[in-house]
């Protein structure tokens, strides 16, 4: 599980949600976030996330 850092709009993006539910989630902590220089930074797996592309048959 290889962890990569975001900033909220990126980790909105990676997530497919608008930055304003990931602004939610910072808040009620419900990602793993942190603080840094005023800026939120988003610790997310984004092979969790990211859309897989379907298989051929």
């Amino acid at each position: 599980m290889a962890v990569e850092i975001f900033t909220i709009s990126e980790a909105a993006e990676v997530m497919g949600i608008t930055q304003k539910a990931m602004r939610r989630r910072v808040e009620r902590r419900c990602i793993s976030c942190q603080k840094i220089g005023g800026r939120w930074i988003v610790a997310l797996d984004p092979d969790d996330f990211r859309k897989k592309e379907p298989t051929a048959k």
